[in-house]
């Protein structure tokens, strides 16, 4: 996990896709949760699959869902 966060986060200091992420306090299970903005699926695919908790292949999962608008504070 500890390479799963140092991937995230250099990827948020020096790509400029990462928008938010951190972990999630769900009480049936805490679970991450990430916000990309990047030009297409593929470049959002493309970060994922680069991701060294996916990558391991040892019972961890992502899914992937394009935000169709958004409202943010200013």
């Amino acid at each position: 996990m500890q390479a799963h966060g140092a991937y995230w986060s250099e990827i948020r200091k020096t790509d400029g896709s990462v928008v938010a992420l951190g972990p999630v306090a769900d009480p049936r299970g805490v679970y991450g949760l990430g916000i990309l903005e990047v030009s297409d699926q593929a470049e959002a695919e493309r970060l994922i699959a680069g991701d060294p908790a996916l990558k391991a292949d040892v019972g961890f999962s992502s899914e992937l869902h394009p935000m169709l608008s958004a409202q943010v504070r200013r």
